[in-house]
């Protein structure tokens, strides 16, 4: 697209909005609207587009081009965040086909965490290599068309913990933080995914990192190898079962070890004792 052409192209203001219920609008933020597209490459701009509220679209899949008086002609990619803002025109297209997830939200905490800076017209677009918008997409996925009080809370929350990892994103610290936002997502995964399979490869994939670079930050922001940390949870939830009163044999299906006597060996090294003796103790 010819970049000279946007001052001549009509803005197109979307008014067509979902009316909040009661109690999201005294909650402050509530998710308009979420979807996902396949879109072909974009003919001819016909003009500029003004949301009317704040959005956050990923490209999953695909590259294309983000455009807007403000910012310029911007390239986009697989992993790229476009956070649309209610007031700017702009127009975003696939130089191919490309598969879009987009979140759409409103309110007033929603002006107020632009103003309190999470959310910046400088940084428009936000390279998301570790979920965050599908993670939130995923979750909404599940409770937007819920109106119990709950699912409204639940809602916002997890809007505001997407734009809170979105600026972490946006704004790294320093060399010491490299490789954080990756390693803190990854942790919460094993947090919840311990006693699964797990290969350290294909976990580092997950991230975006290679191999190398995924053991090598993991060790320098929790102090321990994966495997050694996904076994102290595996050996921390053991425990906690012991003392339930579960058999050995149990506890160690349960925690993600299929050969007892090495869970057995593992508890001990880990422990410093035996189940049988944490047990009693």
């Amino acid at each position: 697209m010819d970049f000279s052409v946007l001052n001549k192209l009509k803005i197109y203001s979307e008014t067509k909005f979902r009316t909040p219920l009661r109690t999201e609008k005294q909650i402050g933020l509530w998710v308009d609207r979420i979807g996902e597209n396949p879109l072909k490459k974009f003919q001819a701009a016909q003009g500029l587009r003004k949301l009317g509220q704040y959005a956050a679209v990923l490209i999953e899949k695909g590259r294309g081009f983000f455009i807007s008086p403000s910012t310029g002609q911007i390239e986009l990619n697989k992993g790229s965040v476009i956070i649309l803002f209610p007031d700017e025109p702009s127009v975003y297209y696939p130089t191919g086909i490309w598969h879009e997830k987009y979140i759409v939200w409103n309110g007033p905490d929603a002006v107020r965490f632009e103003k309190l800076g999470f959310l910046s017209r400088r940084k428009i677009i936000i390279k998301d290599n570790i979920g965050v918008v599908s993670t939130a997409f995923e979750k909404l996925k599940k409770i937007i068309t819920d109106e119990d009080k709950a699912a409204i809370l639940e809602r916002k929350n997890i809007i505001t913990d997407m734009i809170l990892e979105l600026f972490r994103l946006s704004n790294p610290k320093n060399k010491k933080d490299e490789g954080l936002a990756e390693i803190s997502a990854a942790v919460s995964w094993l947090a919840g995914n311990y006693a699964e399979e797990i290969s350290i490869s294909e976990l580092a994939k997950r991230y975006n990192l290679s191999e190398s670079y995924f053991r090598r930050y993991f060790r320098q922001h929790t102090g321990r190898s994966p495997r050694e940390f996904i076994m102290s949870l595996r050996i921390s939830r053991a425990k906690e079962l012991l003392k339930q009163g579960l058999t050995v044999k149990e506890i160690s299906l349960a925690v993600g070890y299929t050969d007892m006597f090495y869970f057995m060996r593992a508890f001990k090294k880990v422990a410093g004792t035996s189940c049988g003796r944490f047990r009693t103790n």
